[in-house]
């Protein structure tokens, strides 16, 4: 597995009162894999030997993409003198966003069988088949939220207020049929208090 990161981030804050944050992160991921599998099905032959049969995938996927978040601060305190009017008040207000393109590729093999009584472990793939899996995928999704809270008696009453929207959207194509899919942004809206 090869994976390259880059990231940035910034903050910043205005007179204490106003924060601003902002993330950015791009990857790129590539797994290459080659699993050797064994049926848990015993098979007995017309020789008496009880065999195992085995295959093997190799498989590549690839993984690229951009990851940012961002969001706003501000930081309020009223009253500061006085013992019982004394209040503080934060407000969070930001973003989250993903996009990803995937690709995947297999190619399946067959192995000679495993002969309980007599295992041979150094056999080799005896039929290499056609790739059967190609595949691209992409998926976007991105979110809004905001949260607020305010403090009373010196801290031991705390109100929170939130409010989240979500949405995603993901696309497929098979290389192999040349079939396309599609899902319509999945919404979800969550307040909490």
């Amino acid at each position: 597995e090869d994976v390259d990161l880059h990231f940035f981030s910034v903050t910043h804050s205005f007179r204490d009162l106003l924060y601003f944050r902002q993330g950015v992160a791009l990857y790129d991921r590539r797994q290459e894999q080659r699993k050797m599998q064994i049926a848990n099905l015993m098979t007995r032959t017309t020789a008496g030997d009880i065999i195992l049969s085995r295959s093997a995938n190799h498989t590549i996927q690839r993984e690229d993409g951009v990851v940012a978040q961002g969001d706003i601060a501000l930081k309020l305190k009223l009253f500061e003198s006085n013992r019982w009017l004394a209040s503080a008040h934060e407000t969070l207000v930001g973003y989250e966003y993903l996009e990803a393109d995937v690709s995947n590729q297999r190619w399946p093999a067959t192995i000679g069988p495993l002969n309980v009584f007599a295992p041979d472990y150094n056999q080799v793939v005896t039929e290499r088949a056609t790739r059967d899996q190609h595949g691209a995928n992409s998926r976007e999704t991105y979110g809004y939220f905001a949260h607020h809270v305010s403090k009373f008696l010196r801290d031991r009453l705390q109100l929170p207020v939130s409010w989240r929207w979500d949405d995603e959207k993901t696309r497929g194509h098979n290389l192999l049929t040349n079939g396309r899919s599609q899902t319509n942004p999945k919404s979800t809206d969550a307040p909490r208090w």
